[in-house]
Order: C-alpha cells, then sequence, then structure tokens
C-alpha cells in the first residue's frame, strides 16, 4: 500500500462499493483467522519448547521480558492510536511522529541495555545482564515498523497486516526451536523474540511503501504525541497492574517458581484472549468511526461484551475441570507444577475476558 498521494495528503485503497461495516466485519475474519493460525503455532510452540528448555529457561526470559515489554510498547501502544483516530494526517505529520518514535526507540534501547546489571541484582541472577542486553534489540527494531503497520491500520488492510503476524510467528518458533535444539538454553528464547520483532518490522517495511520524509514543522504533531503519551500512560498502568506478579514471584522465590508460574498464568490468558486479541484491532478502528456517534458506539460495544460473556463464563468453568490434567499431557510431567496453578486460574477466565 502506497499511504500518501503525491501531494502528500493520506488515501487509502478504497473498498468498491464497501461501506464501514463490510470493511469491519472483512477484517474481522482475517483476524480471527490469523489469531487462529497464531493460536496454533503457539501452542505447538509451547509443546515443543516446554520439552527442549526447563521452566528455569522460562523463569530468567520472563525476569527481563517483564520489563522489555513494556518498554517495547512504547510506540506501539500510543502513537498506533493516534494515528488511527485522527481525524487528517499528511505524509508530514505522519513524518515527524516516525522520527520522534525512533528517536524514543534508540533511546530506550540504549537505557534497557544499561539497566541489565540492576535488574541482575534485583532478581539475585547474574544471568539477567546479557539476556538484557539481547532483549534491548527487540525494542529498537520494533519502533522502526510502528508509523507504518498504524497506517495500514488506518487504512483497515487487516488481511494484509494478519499474514504479517502469521509470517513472523512462524519465524520466530522456528528460530526458537532450532537454537534449543542446538542447546541453547534460555537464549532460544531470546533469539525468538529477536527473529519476531525483526520479522514483523521488514514486513511492515514492505508492506506500507512509504519512505518518511525529514521533520519539519506540521500542525498537529504535539498534540498527537500529547495523546499518544496519554494512551501510552493508561496501558503503563494497566501492564503495571497485570505483571507485578511476576516481578514479586521472581523477586522472593525464584526464576524456576517463576517459570511454572509464568507458564500457567500465560495458558490461562491465551484462553481468554482467543476471542478479544482476534477482534481488538478491528474493534480500535471500527469504533473510532463511530465515536461522534454515541448510540451506535454503545449498541455496537455493548453487543460484542454480551457475546464474549456468554463464551468466557463456560470457557472457564470447563478449564478449571481439565486444565490440570491438560498441562501435563501437553507439556510433560516436569510442569505439574504449572498444572496445578492453573486449576485455580481456570475460573477466571470468562472476568478476565470481559475485562
Amino acid at each position: 500500500m502506497t499511504p500518501f498521494t503525491t501531494s502528500g495528503r493520506f488515501q487509502p485503497i478504497e473498498d468498491k462499493g464497501g461501506t464501514l461495516r463490510s470493511l469491519a466485519v472483512r477484517g474481522a475474519v482475517a483476524t480471527v483467522l490469523s489469531n487462529g493460525i497464531g493460536q496454533a503455532i503457539q501452542i505447538v510452540a509451547t509443546v515443543v519448547l516446554a520439552r527442549l528448555l526447563t521452566p528455569s529457561d522460562f523463569g530468567v526470559i520472563t525476569m527481563v521480558t517483564t520489563f522489555s515489554l513494556l518498554v517495547a510498547n512504547f510506540g506501539l501502544n500510543g502513537f498506533t492510536e493516534a494515528v488511527i483516530q485522527q481525524k487528517e494526517i499528511d505524509c508530514f505529520l505522519a513524518s515527524n511522529l516516525f522520527w520522534i518514535n525512533l528517536a524514543a526507540g534508540i533511546l530506550l534501547t540504549g537505557g534497557f541495555a544499561c539497566a541489565g546489571p540492576l535488574l541482575g541484582h534485583f532478581f539475585g541472577n547474574p544471568h539477567l545482564a546479557p539476556v538484557a542486553i539481547g532483549m534491548s534489540a527487540t525494542i529498537l527494531l520494533g519502533s522502526v515498523s510502528v508509523l507504518h503497520l498504524a497506517l495500514l491500520q488506518r487504512a483497515m488492510r487487516f488481511t494484509a497486516i494478519s499474514i504479517n503476524a502469521v509470517v513472523a510467528r512462524v519465524a520466530s518458533v522456528a528460530v526458537s526451536i532450532l537454537f534449543a535444539r542446538m542447546g541453547w538454553g534460555y537464549w532460544a528464547l531470546v533469539a525468538g523474540n529477536i527473529a519476531l520483532a525483526a520479522s514483523t518490522s521488514a514486513g511492515g517495511l514492505i508492506l506500507c511503501r512509504w519512505v518518511p520524509s525529514l521533520p519539519r514543522r506540521a500542525p498537529g504533531t504535539a498534540s498527537m504525541v500529547k495523546f499518544a503519551m496519554h494512551v501510552y500512560g493508561r496501558y503503563s498502568l494497566n501492564y503495571g497492574a497485570r505483571n507485578i506478579d511476576n516481578v514479586l514471584v521472581g523477586w522472593r522465590l525464584s526464576a524456576l517458581a517463576l517459570g511454572f508460574y509464568k507458564k500457567a498464568y500465560d495458558l490461562f490468558a491465551f484462553s481468554a484472549s482467543l476471542l478479544t486479541a482476534s477482534l481488538t484491532t478491528v474493534a480500535v478502528s471500527a469504533l473510532s468511526r463511530l465515536a461522534h456517534d454515541q448510540a451506535r458506539y454503545k449498541r455496537s460495544l455493548l453487543g460484542a461484551l454480551s457475546v464474549m460473556a456468554f463464551i468466557g463464563m463456560g470457557i472457564g468453568a470447563d478449564l478449571a475441570v481439565v486444565g490440570k490434567d491438560a498441562i501435563r499431557l501437553l507439556l510433560g510431567p516436569q510442569w505439574k507444577e504449572s498444572g496445578e496453578i492453573f486449576s485455580y486460574f481456570g475460573w477466571g477466565v470468562g472476568a478476565m475476558l470481559l475485562y
């Protein structure tokens, strides 16, 4: 997609005879399908890697990624929403946002790499410093394509976005499994995360054929940056609330205990995200178009929540009963403790999905 005309005006490819509803429906189908494929790939990866690596390996990576993912999402959760909701956007405004985001990504990459020894001291684990340096690469790689992927979402090119996500996931899993079979331990997971970021960014740059211009004065830059910071601030608060448990378990117990806990929680969250993650991308873009029609906005939102609540409560009850045995069967006997933890998490699937 070429997002801008020669005059610099944003002009996505028009849907022939289509409407917002048809675009949203097709986007939902594409994202649900791709997320289903992605989840299947992730299940296979989880089963294979759980047998090639130890719970302690996963715990070491979790200690680092709990912080690196927050930093890596600086632009992705903020500038993306800013680009989507802006009524008018041109190539000069988008270029300013690109360079601001890239500069922030470079600073955050260097800062996180330098913070590795602090993480190692906090958790009492000397392996974390080099792992933090490796994971810092994902921050820079991700920042390169934030604006390109945001422009694709603004144009509602969900099929292209979905294909890119699946390809990146396949590359990540393949790299992780290859390195794990070679005996690299937790470094296999580091390599997989770097491959995911690199593949996603490369796909975004290929799908959105746009080269940013040099920064210049463009009306709306400051307001969009302010909006992005507001979104990222809210994201950070939610992220902190959802990940403080990882910090406490790793700090007070060990990488082994965190490995068991994190695997159980990931499978719990995975169950809830099967539906919500597939629809979030479409919902943000579609509901943004209804922001000025409160009645339609409320009807659309409440309708989606009703369906998710109905499905989620049934899934939660089922997983609470069979989850323990299912995890031991899929991941192997070394993950028995994760199964026991999951049996308590299962009841919360419905509530988490609705939240």
